[in-house]
Parts: structure tokens; C-alpha cells; sequence
């Protein structure tokens, strides 16, 4: 009869390393299971307020814009801001395509939070609408300057020069309207608007 060793131990792992199982590769760093195999990850990782109207980067998609619109204002439903949005091409966001992030996982309807509503429109509307802002405050202000171009020659006192000008009816605006004809004139204000004094004894007269 013969008297085998026993089997050696296994190693012990080194001093400061973890035992724990390495993260499953259908995870990502972060990424824990659940009770239920749903993943399980922090929001937010930096213990600060996060901005509850922030969209993050990776929602975005190229060729299309978010914004949010009010829905209620003071308490009261504004559905013609939203009817407004709409009528130029903006449409609200499913909160489908964002499970558990603004409203919880199986949530169906619109992106909303505070009152605002989360809406998308494609990216070359929103250009075109910047470029009709930015045209519409250059007629504003060219039609401004028209309304009181010569205003320098109204304020020359030059000895000789009319106090006053006209600019002649062909001169329009872009509007087609004819720029206003100015003139200044000086009147003497009435003795009944001057204030009374009673002379005191022996003021000189």
C-alpha cells in the first residue's frame, strides 16, 4: 500500500489585487446587472446638479436641432406655442428614444419637463430661419436710416441754410415708402407761462 502527498493548495491571489469576477464583455465600464438583467449605471458621476434641460452630445443627431418650448406658462396650458412650433416644422421628441433618461423606462409621449417640451427640427430649417432673422434686422435698420437719413443737415447751424430740408418723393425706402420731410422751427413761449414775482419794498425797479 502507498501513501500518496496530498494535492497542493491553489494560490493565493497576490497582496492588493481583487478576486472580483472581470466585467462581462455585453457590458461597459460602469455598467452593472440588475435584479432583473436590466443594466444599472449612474447618470451622474460627478455628485453635482445636472442641468435637467441639458441634452447630451451623444443624443444628438447630424442634421437635426433640439429645443425646448413651453408648454405652460404661470400654471396655464400655451398649446398655441406649441401649435406655433409646430406650423414650422417642429415636431416633439418621443421620450421612447431616450428609455429612463427624462421620464422612466416604458414611458410613452413627448419629452417634457418644468412645463418645456423637447422638439427637433431638421438642421437646414433652422439655418434658413436664421438667415430670414438676420435679413429682416438689416431691412429694420436700413429702413430706420432712410426714415432719418439728413438729420446732420437739420442740426447745421450754418448762417444761410434753411432751417429745415426735404428729401424729394423718389427717394423711397425699401418698404416703397417715401422718407418723411423734416423741418425745425423756434417759437417764443407765451408770457402766461412765465413765472410771477412780486417785488419786495425797496427793490430796485
Amino acid at each position: 500500500m502507498h501513501d500518496f502527498p496530498p494535492p497542493p493548495l491553489p494560490p493565493r491571489p497576490a497582496p492588493g489585487r481583487s478576486t472580483r469576477a472581470p466585467v462581462r464583455p455585453d457590458l461597459q465600464a460602469g455598467e452593472v446587472r440588475g435584479r432583473n438583467g436590466e443594466v444599472l449605471t449612474r447618470s451622474n458621476r460627478s455628485n453635482e446638479v445636472a442641468d435637467q434641460f441639458d441634452v447630451p452630445s451623444r443624443f444628438f443627431e447630424r442634421g437635426w436641432d433640439f429645443q425646448w418650448q413651453p408648454i405652460t406658462v404661470h400654471g396655464k396650458e400655451f398649446p398655441q406655442g406649441v401649435q406655433n412650433m409646430m406650423e414650422n416644422s417642429w415636431t416633439p421628441v418621443p421620450s421612447e428614444r431616450f428609455p429612463g433618461h427624462w421620464h422612466p423606462k416604458g414611458h410613452v409621449g413627448p419629452v417634457i419637463r418644468e412645463g418645456q417640451m423637447l422638439m427637433e427640427r431638421p438642421t437646414v430649417l433652422n439655418d434658413e430661419a436664421k438667415l430670414d432673422g438676420i435679413t429682416a434686422a438689416k431691412r429694420q435698420r436700413r429702413n430706420q436710416s432712410a426714415a432719418f437719413a439728413g438729420v446732420d443737415k437739420l442740426l447745421d447751424e450754418t448762417p444761410g441754410r434753411a432751417a429745415g430740408f426735404e428729401v424729394s418723393d423718389e427717394t423711397t425706402d425699401s418698404r416703397g415708402v417715401a422718407r418723411p420731410m423734416l423741418k425745425r422751427t423756434v417759437e417764443r413761449a407765451p408770457h402766461s407761462s412765465y413765472p410771477s414775482r412780486t417785488l419786495a419794498v425797496g427793490d430796485d425797479l
